[in-house]
């Protein structure tokens, strides 16, 4: 298993379910201390319930922020509302997570300790439905970090309830993550 991604990785240090993940080129980032990621799960904490790397810290992410191609976690959102999908069905058609879509209810928002190094790239899945419609596609991104561990390198800030989106703690986790933290587009 990896553990680890450099500045001198490439795409075929990649284990091949994660190379078929992507679509088209993947490019090695540097991510900084203080960004905000999100993923998708079935409980409201880092680790992966079951499957694959179970008890481990999620390899899966999407950027909070705009990062190069992707829009961000707002404007999952503002595309539920102007496409009347429910929030649910746009994260997942667009945003990075581990093992099956079957359960999944929760957007885990963490802020980044430390620098560290993922791969970047669009999701091979994504889309189809967002796509389907607006009629415009979309393109989704995702990053693949390994190895992190919850005590040095990451911090969950909340997790938002994508079934009961409109529940008031929800307005209190996306308070909290718009505060400090991030990476712009620049980035």
């Amino acid at each position: 298993m990896l553990d680890k991604l450099g500045p001198n990785s490439s795409k075929n240090d990649l284990p091949g379910y994660v190379r078929r993940s992507f679509k088209g080129p993947v490019l090695f980032v540097e991510l900084p201390r203080g960004m905000k990621l999100f993923t998708l799960s079935q409980r409201k904490g880092l680790k992966n319930p079951k499957g694959r790397g179970h008890g481990e810290v999620t390899q899966w992410w999407s950027p909070y922020k705009r990062f190069k191609g992707d829009v961000g976690y707002k404007a999952r959102f503002d595309l539920a509302q102007n496409v009347r999908m429910e929030p649910l069905d746009v994260f997942k058609d667009t945003g990075a997570y581990a093992n099956e879509k079957a359960g999944l209810r929760y957007v885990v928002v963490a802020r980044l300790d430390v620098p560290v190094w993922a791969a970047f790239g669009r999701i091979r899945r994504e889309g189809k439905v967002a796509a389907a419609n607006t009629g415009h596609p979309i393109k989704c991104f995702q990053f693949y970090i390994p190895g992190m561990d919850e005590r040095l390198e990451i911090r969950r800030i909340g997790a938002i309830d994508l079934i009961q989106s409109n529940a008031p703690e929800n307005a209190a986790v996306n308070a909290a993550a718009d505060v400090g933290g991030g990476a712009s587009a620049a980035a």
